[in-house]
């Protein structure tokens, strides 16, 4: 027997552009307006949220997780983990300008406040980080 609610979608069924929203109290396309680095950390299968901003002038769009995923070339997708990937780490610390993390590292990593400072570290200054776990 489920225990789910109707009015609440299974995770991860739903990672559109308006469940992130939702989740993380932000206006994704205010964050980025005037371009800029999203990181995202665990993008789920499609990378739904970031669909939206493919092709948008002045916006990159970039995924790490832990299983390889097929991705539009426009969004580039790391395999590996947060916060164990030090290569990434050191590829982009300081670039972004929006780093999300959804259900990703800061809910399933060994150490959510480890996971949580790296995805901080990525931010470059006047960014945005923002996370949601059930945790």
């Amino acid at each position: 027997m489920s225990t789910s609610s109707k009015s609440e979608p299974l995770w991860p069924s739903q990672r559109g552009l308006p469940r992130y929203q939702s989740l993380l109290d932000l206006d994704i396309a205010e964050v980025l307006s005037e371009g800029g680095t999203w990181i995202d950390v665990g993008p789920g299968v499609e990378a739904l949220p970031m669909l939206p901003f493919v092709g948008r002038p002045g916006v990159k769009l970039q995924c790490i997780g832990r299983h390889s995923r097929d991705f539009p070339t426009a969004i580039e997708f790391r395999e590996g983990t947060v916060p164990e990937d030090l290569e990434f780490l050191a590829t982009f610390e300081g670039t972004a300008t929006l780093v999300t993390d959804v259900y990703s590292s800061v809910s399933y990593g060994d150490d959510p406040y480890l996971a949580l400072a790296y995805c901080v570290l990525l931010l470059k200054e006047g960014g945005i980080c923002g996370a949601f776990t059930e945790l």
